[in-house]
């Protein structure tokens, strides 16, 4: 969980937090 959680942010940086979401 933490590696998507970190994943999260970076992708939060092009896309909006859908892994939050997701996850």
């Amino acid at each position: 969980m933490a590696l998507m959680l970190q994943q999260s942010r970076g992708l939060s940086l092009k896309m909006p937090p859908t892994s939050l979401v997701s996850g």
